[in-house]
Protein backbone atom coordinates (compact mmCIF):
# COMPACT_ATOMS: atom_id res chain seq x y z
CA UNK A 1 0.00 0.00 0.00
CA UNK A 2 2.44 2.35 0.95
CA UNK A 3 4.31 1.90 -2.39
CA UNK A 4 1.23 2.79 -4.00
CA UNK A 5 1.05 6.23 -2.49
CA UNK A 6 4.43 7.01 -3.51
CA UNK A 7 4.05 6.31 -7.54
CA UNK A 8 0.67 8.41 -7.35
CA UNK A 9 2.19 11.49 -5.50
CA UNK A 10 4.76 11.64 -8.52
CA UNK A 11 4.54 13.84 -11.81
CA UNK A 12 4.54 11.64 -14.88
CA UNK A 13 6.44 12.34 -17.74
CA UNK A 14 3.74 13.55 -19.92
CA UNK A 15 2.68 15.71 -17.04
CA UNK A 16 5.70 17.08 -17.27
CA UNK A 17 6.26 17.71 -21.00
CA UNK A 18 2.69 19.71 -21.40
CA UNK A 19 3.63 21.98 -18.43
CA UNK A 20 6.91 22.62 -20.20
CA UNK A 21 5.18 22.77 -23.82
CA UNK A 22 3.13 25.75 -21.72
CA UNK A 23 5.72 27.46 -20.90
CA UNK A 24 8.06 27.36 -24.01
CA UNK A 25 4.25 28.85 -26.01
CA UNK A 26 3.86 31.63 -23.28
CA UNK A 27 7.32 32.50 -23.50
CA UNK A 28 7.81 32.26 -27.40
CA UNK A 29 4.12 34.38 -27.87
CA UNK A 30 5.95 36.85 -25.41
CA UNK A 31 9.23 37.12 -27.17
CA UNK A 32 7.03 37.96 -30.24
CA UNK A 33 4.98 40.33 -28.61
CA UNK A 34 7.86 42.07 -27.11
CA UNK A 35 9.52 42.37 -30.48
CA UNK A 36 6.56 43.84 -31.90
CA UNK A 37 6.48 46.26 -29.30
CA UNK A 38 10.05 47.57 -29.31
CA UNK A 39 9.65 48.18 -32.87
CA UNK A 40 6.75 50.19 -32.71
CA UNK A 41 8.28 52.19 -30.35
CA UNK A 42 11.00 52.62 -32.23
CA UNK A 43 8.95 54.03 -35.12
CA UNK A 44 7.01 56.19 -33.12
CA UNK A 45 10.35 58.04 -31.33
CA UNK A 46 12.06 58.15 -35.36
CA UNK A 47 8.57 60.29 -36.23
CA UNK A 48 8.69 62.53 -32.65
CA UNK A 49 12.63 63.01 -33.52
CA UNK A 50 11.92 64.50 -37.40
CA UNK A 51 8.60 66.51 -36.76
CA UNK A 52 10.57 68.05 -33.85
CA UNK A 53 13.38 68.84 -36.36
CA UNK A 54 11.21 70.02 -39.07
CA UNK A 55 9.01 72.35 -36.30
CA UNK A 56 12.58 73.88 -35.30
CA UNK A 57 13.47 74.33 -38.76
CA UNK A 58 9.92 76.14 -39.67
CA UNK A 59 10.23 78.17 -36.13
CA UNK A 60 13.92 79.04 -37.25
CA UNK A 61 12.47 80.26 -40.85
CA UNK A 62 9.52 82.28 -39.04
CA UNK A 63 12.20 84.39 -36.96
CA UNK A 64 13.58 85.58 -40.34
CA UNK A 65 16.42 83.14 -41.46
CA UNK A 66 16.20 80.95 -43.95
CA UNK A 67 16.20 76.90 -44.03
CA UNK A 68 20.21 76.24 -43.93
CA UNK A 69 22.03 74.78 -45.83
CA UNK A 70 23.16 70.89 -45.05
CA UNK A 71 25.59 70.23 -43.11
CA UNK A 72 26.43 67.40 -40.72
CA UNK A 73 23.46 66.41 -38.77
CA UNK A 74 24.61 66.75 -35.76
CA UNK A 75 26.07 70.53 -36.71
CA UNK A 76 22.67 71.33 -37.43
CA UNK A 77 21.02 69.68 -34.27
CA UNK A 78 23.82 70.88 -31.69
CA UNK A 79 24.30 74.37 -33.77
CA UNK A 80 21.62 75.85 -36.00
CA UNK A 81 18.47 74.18 -34.58
CA UNK A 82 19.95 74.20 -30.39
CA UNK A 83 17.45 77.13 -29.29
CA UNK A 84 14.38 75.58 -31.29
CA UNK A 85 14.29 71.85 -29.99
CA UNK A 86 12.35 71.07 -26.96
CA UNK A 87 14.70 71.88 -23.59
CA UNK A 88 17.68 72.86 -25.94
CA UNK A 89 18.67 69.26 -26.58
CA UNK A 90 17.79 66.75 -29.14
CA UNK A 91 18.66 62.63 -28.82
CA UNK A 92 18.12 61.05 -32.02
CA UNK A 93 16.98 57.16 -31.56
CA UNK A 94 20.21 55.41 -32.46
CA UNK A 95 20.51 53.60 -34.36
CA UNK A 96 18.75 55.03 -37.06
CA UNK A 97 19.94 57.43 -39.44
CA UNK A 98 18.98 61.18 -39.38
CA UNK A 99 19.60 63.32 -42.73
CA UNK A 100 18.26 66.87 -43.54
CA UNK A 101 17.66 67.53 -47.18
CA UNK A 102 17.83 71.46 -47.77
CA UNK A 103 17.16 70.87 -51.85
CA UNK A 104 14.26 69.41 -51.51
CA UNK A 105 13.32 70.53 -48.06
CA UNK A 106 13.14 67.18 -46.23
CA UNK A 107 13.74 65.57 -43.08
CA UNK A 108 14.22 61.91 -43.25
CA UNK A 109 14.71 58.84 -40.58
CA UNK A 110 16.46 55.69 -41.74
CA UNK A 111 16.31 52.22 -40.44
CA UNK A 112 13.48 52.93 -38.07
CA UNK A 113 12.27 49.43 -37.06
CA UNK A 114 12.64 48.38 -40.62
CA UNK A 115 11.11 51.64 -42.10
CA UNK A 116 12.08 54.92 -43.01
CA UNK A 117 10.00 58.15 -42.69
CA UNK A 118 10.16 61.32 -44.33
CA UNK A 119 8.89 64.79 -43.69
CA UNK A 120 8.35 67.57 -45.94
CA UNK A 121 9.59 71.49 -45.16
CA UNK A 122 6.85 73.59 -46.12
Amino acid sequence: MNQKKKNQQAFTLIELLVVATIIIILTTLGLVSYRTVMKKSKQAKCQADIEAVRQALVMRRSDGYSYPVATAWTDLINTTLADYLPSGEFTPQPPAEYAYDHVNGKVTAIDCGDTAFEISLP
